[in-house]
């Protein structure tokens, strides 16, 4: 009874080793940057993050921006298709071109 308590313990006690080991992989995998914050910002941020929390903090306002940044690129895409589509659509030469290749294939393309 008493090794097989043992053996269990042991199981137990490699399975949350391994874990532990694999939780600081992926927590702890990045790359460190020094930033320099003016004394005035720092003085603003110091109350709002807890000690040590720092890089998590702004690793986690970094990403909302990024965020922010690729939907305005995207709406910015999809304005200059929408703008470049109504150009063609308007185009009257174009349409006609389309139009004769249409009816020259047949396959409606």
């Amino acid at each position: 009874m008493r090794e097989e308590l043992l053996k269990t313990y042991q199981i137990k006690k490699n399975m949350l080793c391994y874990l532990s080991k694999c939780l600081k992989y992926h927590i702890m995998r990045g790359n460190n940057i020094n930033i320099y914050f003016s004394e005035k910002v720092y003085d603003k941020i110091k109350p709002l993050i807890a000690q040590r929390k720092v890089s998590e903090f702004v690793n986690q306002v970094v990403e909302k921006e990024l965020a922010k940044e690729k939907k305005k690129e995207k709406a910015e895409l999809k304005k200059k298709l929408i703008a470049a589509y109504q150009r063609q659509a308007k185009n009257k030469k174009l349409q006609s071109e389309l139009a004769l290749w249409d009816s020259i294939s047949g396959d409606g393309l």
